[in-house]
């Protein structure tokens, strides 16, 4: 293809250009930078070219070459190319802000996007032909994700990747996985500012519900989740680690409090929350990995955004606060202590098959099992734990961690429960629970 075809004669150009340059007996360098300016100017018309077809041309195949050959010429003529050749300094080709912006949004709409929205017909919807779509969406993201480590893009861009390690863990685990934890290993603290803007990020997509996000959505539940596995990078017993997670605490409170309350509705005096002060929640679950004195400077920091009217305040839209807070203050210095807010058990109340009996004893039987719930996922034991390597991921789980769910001997309590109590339709509720 003609793309490929300008990709090689570009990198011959270029080898063209080193030789020269290495040539000893070379007395006039004329030559050599008449060759770069030619050179220059062939990327520079081959990088716009790209450009303009990896955004504007409808073919799909035809993009992909063009971002493939963009990411390439990055890393031909990227700051590198003068450790040993000083002299290819004109030749720094380095992306601005809307290439970066660019490449982030190509890889949205060509690489996490789900495998059925794919077009098969039914005489090509075979495994082969979507092992080799997936393969070949897993080498566009390594195109990215190789720009990201070897510094050719900003490591923040890294953030458009990190936000769907768990949505895409199947496909592209390992990449993202691999990537994550070379950020880690440059720069803790960059690496937990770039954690928050991917989750935040996530919480942009998250549907508002008068004024506030729902909190009941799986987009909310999974970025909890997605927050539970990022905690597995910062080892508490390492103080680069604790440096980066004070920050990490510090940005997010920062984007709670970053909107000014909300107005109180026409003859109400219950004071309203800031619109993001549910993003508490979401930090929440770095929490147990924060040591005892780095608790009370988190705390510190977070009681300088509240105000005192705000510690008065009992109702539910204040809770990821009054929760969030009071594990900062807790004595606890690992996670097994570590409070966790409940889904609303009036949450069952609408829906449609529940009758208001019903829903009174599915909320009876969850406050019954509020003590085994509130204390979070089980530690784990001896035979589980692994020892952290500073430069590697070994304590992120091998797959993504998992809301954790009543034992066997709970649920078949909670059903005979229902069964004995509730003699209209109560025996299936419990028995479609149990089966879930």
């Amino acid at each position: 293809r003609r793309v490929h075809g300008l990709h090689h004669c570009i990198v011959w150009h270029k080898i063209e250009v080193e030789r020269s340059l290495q040539e000893e007996d070379n007395a006039s360098p004329s030559g050599a930078n008449e060759g770069m300016k030619v050179l220059k100017r062939r990327v520079q018309q081959t990088m716009k070219l790209c450009i303009d077809l990896m955004t504007d041309y409808p073919q799909p195949d035809l993009q992909q070459d063009a971002y493939v050959t963009i990411c390439d010429l990055l890393v031909y003529f990227s700051r590198q190319i003068t450790v040993s050749n000083p002299g290819m300094k004109p030749l720094v080709y380095v992306a601005d802000s809307a290439l970066q912006s660019q490449l982030a949004v190509f890889i949205e709409s060509h690489v996490f996007v789900q495998e059925d929205s794919q077009d098969f017909n039914e005489e090509e919807d075979d495994e082969t032909l979507k092992i080799e779509a997936l393969h070949k969406r897993r080498n566009l993201l390594a195109c990215f994700c190789k720009l990201v480590i070897y510094h050719m893009i900003p490591m923040e861009a890294s953030a458009h990747a990190f936000k769907h390690y768990l949505k895409f863990y199947n496909d592209y685990g390992d990449i993202i996985k691999f990537t994550l934890g070379k950020v880690n290993e440059f720069n803790k603290v960059a690496c937990s500012r770039i954690l928050i803007q991917a989750l935040i990020m996530l919480w942009d997509a998250i549907p508002i519900v008068n004024n506030r996000i729902d909190r009941m959505c799986e987009l909310f539940a999974n970025m909890k989740d997605l927050a539970k596995n990022f905690s597995f990078l910062f080892p508490s017993d390492q103080p680069k680690s604790r440096e980066a997670l004070v920050e990490l605490h510090k940005e997010g409170v920062y984007f709670a409090f970053s909107q000014e309350p909300q107005q109180p509705a026409p003859g109400s005096t219950t004071p309203l929350p800031p619109p993001k002060l549910d993003f508490l929640e979401v930090v929440n679950e770095f929490t147990g990995k924060l040591p005892k004195p780095e608790r009370k400077v988190v705390l510190a920091h977070l009681d300088a955004f509240v105000k005192p009217y705000m510690l008065e305040q009992l109702s539910e839209l204040w809770a990821a606060l009054r929760v969030y807070r009071q594990n900062l203050a807790s004595p606890e210095a690992d996670g097994r202590g570590l409070i966790r807010m409940r889904q609303n058990p009036q949450h069952f109340v609408s829906h449609p098959i529940i009758t208001q009996h019903q829903s009174n004893l599915v909320a009876a039987s969850l406050s019954a099992l509020s003590p085994a719930s509130s204390r979070g996922p089980m530690p784990m034991g001896p035979g589980r734990k692994r020892a952290m390597d500073e430069s590697s991921l070994s304590d992120m789980p091998s797959t993504p961690a998992s809301i954790p769910r009543p034992t066997r001997a709970e649920r078949a309590a909670y059903r005979d429960q229902l069964r004995g109590d509730c003699p209209e339709g109560a025996a299936d509720l419990g028995a479609v629970m149990d089966s879930e």
